[in-house]
């Protein structure tokens, strides 16, 4: 999905280095009805950042495979579907290790917030009984090693 997002006419592709603090909401409130990806921060720092991939109906209907006036009942179908979990392979950047989470490019928005947080995490959890569940999240990095979740 990465490479047809960046693929789209209207997307806005930085390729300067960006300050993770701050440095991105400048873009992203430019380029506000536009995907945008940026491929270069400074420090050192693995992987890319994408933000407004879902910036209008239009754009998240494209996505879902959904006529754009059916975006609500398609959306709320789809969520209601069940199936098995797959593993995707073919990512450029595999990161494991303790300092993982330090390693990714998680931006800080605006000053007041208390830190660098990932705006559209998805959780998957897996109980010992076999069962799946994926929820979304708000989650800031506290400390290293540490997330934490945003309410």
């Amino acid at each position: 999905m990465f490479r047809e997002i960046t693929d789209e006419k209207d997307a806005v592709v930085v390729k300067e280095r960006v300050s993770l603090k701050l440095g991105v909401t400048r873009y992203l409130r430019r380029y506000s009805k536009r995907p945008v990806v940026f491929t270069s921060f400074e420090g050192e720092y693995l992987g890319r950042i994408v933000g407004g991939a879902f910036s209008s109906r239009e754009r998240l209907a494209k996505w879902l495979n959904l006529p754009s006036d059916g975006v609500s009942r398609g959306l709320s179908e789809l969520l209601n579907r069940r199936g098995e979990a797959r593993v995707v392979e073919g990512s450029e950047h595999k990161i494991y290790g303790p300092d993982a989470v330090e390693r990714l490019p998680i931006p800080t928005y605006y000053p007041t917030d208390g830190g660098p947080y990932l705006t559209a995490s998805i959780v998957s959890a897996e109980a010992p009984e076999g069962w799946t569940n994926l929820s979304f999240h708000r989650m800031m990095l506290l400390a290293p090693y540490e997330e934490g979740r945003l309410v």
